[in-house]
């Protein structure tokens, strides 16, 4: 039980690691975040194997479920802006999403 754990502690650090650390680059960010959610997921699944209840089983494939619908939606995302401006920068998207606010009211 201890190994898996020190697994998915070792995958959701990595995940935090990368979407703290890569400030410009969108994929990695979202590539970080499927790993805090593997992570968490292995955490959930250990604990509910461990303490013999099913619940924590439902909740896992739930968790997979949300992250590989978010990683779907936010790389189409990723494509459909790479392909009307060029390129992809973390820091132009946010400016974008500024502006837009302020237009709106």
């Amino acid at each position: 039980m201890i190994k898996y754990l020190k697994v998915a502690f070792f995958l959701y650090n990595i995940g935090l690691f990368g979407m703290l650390g890569s400030k410009r680059h969108l994929v990695l960010v979202l590539m970080a975040f499927e790993l805090v959610l593997v992570g968490l997921s292995i955490i959930i699944t250990v604990s509910s194997v461990y303490m013999d209840d099913m619940l924590g089983l439902y909740y896992s494939i739930l968790l997979i479920t949300i992250g590989a619908a978010e990683s779907s939606i936010g790389l189409t995302l990723v494509v459909l802006f790479f392909k009307l401006n060029g390129f992809i920068a973390f820091d132009y998207v946010s400016k974008i999403i500024e502006n837009y606010s302020m237009l709106k009211g």
